[in-house]
């Protein structure tokens, strides 16, 4: 790790792919890719069971790629908003790191899970009412 001038630099390495960010980009670098590599994968290997050709394999992979970083961007943003939201909102009484640790992860988690069904949903589909229940249901 080397510091610049005003930003800390790291490398997030994962097997194949290596991650060059400053600061509390990060994790929503990594949140991208691994949503773009999900969608794409799922897009994919629904293609392959369909029976697709070469040209299905290429427009299914890219409109998972393209969604699947778009809600991991989205769902990355919000659980990081709300991390910081629940760690500022009551629990700053508690004394057990655990239990802080349970209440802030399960809220952040379900809150991000949400956003990013909400947004894959809406990527794919462009139906808001469908959307809106695949939020709910990533909750």
């Amino acid at each position: 790790m080397w510091t610049g001038a005003n930003c800390s630099h790291s490398l997030l390495r994962f097997k194949f792919v290596v991650v060059a960010s400053c600061g509390t980009l990060a994790p929503l670098a990594v949140a991208v890719i691994a949503g773009a590599a999900g969608g794409m994968a799922g897009n994919l290997l629904n293609t392959a069971f369909a029976g697709g050709n070469a040209g299905d394999f290429l427009r299914s992979g890219f409109n998972g790629a393209i969604g699947g970083a778009i809600s991991g961007l989205v769902g990355g943003a919000v659980g990081k908003w709300a991390v910081k939201g629940l760690q500022n909102w009551g629990i700053n009484g508690l004394n057990s790191p655990v239990l802080k640790g349970a209440i802030v992860g399960a809220g952040s988690s379900s809150l991000s899970g949400g956003a990013g069904a909400f947004t894959s949903n809406l990527i794919l589909t462009g139906d808001l009412e469908s959307s809106i229940d695949a939020g709910f249901d990533g909750f």
